[in-house]
């Protein structure tokens, strides 16, 4: 059997795929970094660049869309069942959640009640994390009731999704945990290292 190759979506799609499992996924490792690493500074740039990379993807979804000015009919509309509706309900709650908290990292928002809470903080980091996973795997499930190409049409798709989510979204922490290591002293940077070491693990 000749394999089929779709023609309906194209780059901007692709890259909305990588940069929103990147995304979604880098959450939940900058939330570990803060909340069990107790590095604050790669977990703030870390959720800056999860949210940042959902953003764009989002971005290149509405570009790639024949009539971009009505996106927000994807919400309006209200279609319960319809994976778009709940995949976009989905993508605003954990931009949503992940502001509330990347936030309170920052000096001018430190005002935030939970920014000097550990609960808080841990609690938000979570719903933030699962809602960042639950991004990654909406878009093998989005493709995977796509029965018009069988590839797609697999249970499998969505733990694929995830998997390379995790992947691209440990590899981009990894960089910024570097990065972070590279600001100090050398005397320093050998616990950046080690989370290296651990992560690699």
């Amino acid at each position: 059997m000749d394999p089929l190759v779709q023609q309906v979506w194209g780059p901007l799609i692709a890259a909305y795929l990588f940069l929103g499992g990147m995304g979604g996924a880098s959450m939940l490792f900058a939330h570990y970094f803060h909340t069990y690493r107790k590095e604050e500074g790669v977990a703030a740039v870390s959720a800056v660049l999860s949210l940042v990379s959902v953003v764009i993807g989002v971005l290149f979804l509405i570009m790639d869309l024949e009539k971009p000015e009505l996106f927000y009919l994807t919400i309006t509309s209200f279609k319960v069942d319809s994976w778009i509706f709940k995949g976009s309900v989905l993508i605003m709650l954990f931009i949503a959640f992940g502001l509330l908290y990347t936030a309170a990292f920052f000096k001018p928002f430190k005002w935030l009640p939970w920014a000097e809470s550990e609960s808080g903080m841990w609690l938000l980091g979570w719903i933030a994390s699962i809602l960042g996973l639950g991004v990654a795997t909406y878009t093998g499930i989005l493709l995977g009731v796509a029965k018009a190409v069988p590839f797609w049409h697999s249970p499998g798709l969505p733990a694929l999704f995830v998997a390379s989510a995790l992947a691209t979204g440990i590899a981009l922490v990894a960089v910024v945990n570097i990065a972070e290591g590279l600001r100090v002293p050398e005397e320093e940077r050998a616990r950046y290292r080690d989370h290296c070491t651990k992560m690699a693990k």
